[in-house]
């Protein structure tokens, strides 16, 4: 994939210019599951996950916009999962009660062959356990859940700063409800607290024009949400389904994190305090072997001091179309229309619309069943666009995708 021409967002500033960025995804997943018939209390499942991507990023062709040797090499982000979690099954006479409770740790580890301020070596663990009750009594259903995480972040000797590692914690409750109205209609709504802890880039990210900042707090919000939710079939023919979905939000954060300024060589800084507000509207239409979707999400907010914040993302309608040929091969279109937006430095980040293509091919008898295959062309018009939470860009061009799966 070649790179992006920087300049034409930070003009004179030298060394970031256009180079050409190999990307290597490595993914590879073991599960185990252990359900007894006679015990209705057990149904465990054990996952353990490595996830790693892989960036090459070399000089471009073109001499007149040469990458400054920081920003050349290889990066690494290769993440270890262990997961294990138990469903039990408490329902009684009248109720259903499912509770799932489990444990999950996890280690990042970011690599560089050539340290730079901008890519933070350093490593990640977390640990958290967590319990979700489900209680149905008729038309109700009221899910409530707890969550207890804790994270430390070390950083590398290749850091061009003198630092300590940080230590984090968190505590989430969260409740929600589900009434359905009749066969057709429901309303839900659900009230949680939340702490996003910052990642190692946050912490460690610096450059030549401003520090890092690694005393960054946690973000702590509370998210609220309601909405209703319709769902129908044979409504103009049999077998047909309709299933539809709005939601309104508003979240509260304290200590919100983001950059001190609109270009990528500002630190992060927590913003004392920052209110969201935004909608959702969700469809999806089923109709023998097609499905076609939309979905339109707004968003909204300010800091303490009524300033709107600059990072934002575009208020977007995304369009998708799916047909299933056969019963081993689906082919699908998506578009996304994003709605520009005004940044605090008085600049306008446009609106674009972009289109993808993808198929999926899964065999289902022989030797190859089990296999499937993904491919998929992201911006098929090579639509050059930044979107409004880019502090940079532009975004990938034309990007071709192929996955390979196999299930045993």
């Amino acid at each position: 994939m070649e790179g992006a021409q920087v300049g034409v967002f930070y003009p004179g500033f030298p060394g970031w210019g256009v180079g050409d960025i190999t990307t290597r995804d490595q993914t590879a997943r073991l599960v185990w599951g252990w359900k007894p018939a006679d015990n209705r209390y057990i149904d465990l499942t054990a996952t353990l996950s490595y996830t790693n991507t892989i960036k090459d990023i070399r000089q471009g062709d073109d001499p007149s916009e040469p990458i400054m040797t920081s920003l050349l090499g290889k990066r690494d982000y290769g993440m270890w999962k262990f997961k294990v979690n138990n469903v039990a099954d408490l329902s009684g006479e009248g109720y259903d009660h499912f509770l799932t409770a489990g444990i999950e740790v996890f280690e990042q580890d970011r690599t560089s062959t050539a340290p730079s301020a901008s890519h933070p070596e350093a490593k990640t663990r977390s640990w958290s356990a967590y319990a979700l009750s489900e209680v149905t009594w008729g038309n109700l259903t009221v899910n409530s859940g707890l969550r207890y995480e804790k994270q430390r972040s070390q950083p590398k000797d290749s850091l061009g700063f003198q630092t300590n590692e940080r230590r984090f914690e968190a505590t989430e409750p969260q409740v929600a409800a589900i009434y359905r109205l009749n066969d057709q209609w429901a309303v839900f709504g659900s009230v949680a607290f939340v702490s996003r802890m910052p990642s190692a880039d946050e912490l460690y990210d610096g450059s030549m024009a401003g520090a890092a900042n690694p005393n960054l707090k946690s973000e702590k919000g509370k998210n609220v949400e309601f909405g209703a939710s319709y769902r129908a079939e044979s409504l103009i023919a049999d077998g047909d389904e309709l299933v539809a979905k709005v939601t309104y939000f508003r979240n509260h954060i304290d200590d919100m994190i983001t950059r001190s300024g609109g270009g990528p060589n500002d630190p992060f800084i927590n913003i004392a305090r920052a209110y969201l507000r935004g909608g959702e509207l969700e469809a999806n239409y089923l109709i023998g072997a097609w499905e076609l979707g939309a979905a339109f999400s707004v968003v909204n907010g300010e800091d303490q001091d009524g300033v709107i914040l600059d990072l934002l993302p575009n208020n977007r309608a995304t369009l998708s179309a799916n047909w299933r040929a056969t019963d081993e091969l689906k082919l699908g279109v998506r578009s996304t229309l994003a709605v520009g937006r005004d940044k605090l430095n008085g600049s306008r980040r446009g609106g674009y619309g972009t289109h993808d293509i993808f198929a999926t091919y899964a065999p289902q008898e022989g030797f190859a069943k089990g296999i499937e295959v993904h491919f998929g062309v992201d911006n098929v018009t090579n639509r050059e666009y930044v979107p409004a939470t880019w502090v940079t860009g532009p975004a990938p061009g034309r990007n071709f995708k192929l996955a390979l799966s196999r299930n045993f």
